[in-house]
């Protein structure tokens, strides 16, 4: 199955190590892409690439 986790890098409640911890989780799980917002609104538009490219989750 294939994903994208979207992270924005700006923010604050996680940790490095929660982060860690939660990717090392989705590789084994998921074809996993990660992708990190670069500006307001940019979620949006990396969940509708995703969406349009056949992503599962």
């Amino acid at each position: 199955m294939r994903a994208v986790l979207i992270i924005n890098p700006k923010a604050t409640s996680t940790s490095a190590s929660a982060r860690k911890a939660v990717l090392a989780t989705f590789e084994r799980t998921f074809d996993l892409k990660v992708k990190q917002t670069k500006s307001r609104g940019h979620a949006i538009t990396v969940a509708q690439r995703a969406a349009d490219d056949g992503v599962d989750l």
